[in-house]
């Protein structure tokens, strides 16, 4: 799609999983790699969002630092925002391995008609939101992405109180994404060995 940024956030120390894992491998290929091929091409700018550009000598794609000290996941965002070029940015986390495609093009078909002054479109399910499987819309989201950070509030929900969102429930989500696997995440070595186990049913 024309006009879109897609941002992937891997500036997380993943701290529970003992080291990097947007580079687990599930079936031969990396975390990073699966939400890449998910999303590029819905989008004519991808780009990836890390302190750590080192990890990724021969990824091939631009390679953004945060722009801000301290914020955690909100200065993550802040910086895919700051450093897109296109009005909307779609934001997700390095570590889902099993995003639909069908889903991802669902909310940036959203986001094209989404009339102002609605600052994105979020996923929202009965555990909650899913701010990084999200697209944002960069004028209006920034300036209050800087406000948060300038107050030292780094909760995501919080741009959410300051900028009206169009959510997207559950019964809509399932349409696109029946099982919800899109929002499974790899935390855990735990988790990538269930994530294994996903992928010989989900791959094919």
């Amino acid at each position: 799609m024309e006009g879109f940024s897609l941002a992937v956030l891997a500036g997380g120390r993943s701290q529970r999983f003992g080291s990097n894992k947007a580079l687990a491998e599930i079936r031969g290929q990396t975390i990073l790699a699966r939400v890449l091929a998910a999303g590029r091409e819905l989008a004519d700018e991808v780009f990836v969002v890390t302190n750590t550009p080192e990890a990724y000598p021969d990824l091939g794609l631009p390679l953004v630092p945060d722009v801000r000290a301290g914020g955690g996941s909100l200065r993550g965002l802040h910086t895919a925002l700051a450093s897109a070029h296109n009005t909307w940015v779609l934001c997700l986390a390095c570590d889902m391995p099993f995003v639909r495609p069908q889903l991802l093009a669902h909310l940036c078909e959203q986001a094209q008609g989404t009339p102002a002054p609605m600052g994105g479109v979020v996923p929202r399910h009965a555990e909650g939101h899913e701010p990084f499987c999200a697209v944002y819309h960069r004028e209006r989201c920034l300036p209050h992405l800087d406000a948060l950070l300038d107050a030292d509030i780094y909760k995501v929900i919080a741009l959410y109180e300051r900028v009206a969102m169009a959510f997207v429930d559950e019964p809509e989500l399932r349409r696109h994404d029946p099982a919800l696997v899109s929002f499974f995440n790899v935390n855990t070595p735990a988790d990538l060995v269930t994530a294994a186990t996903l992928a010989e049913r989900l791959d094919g």
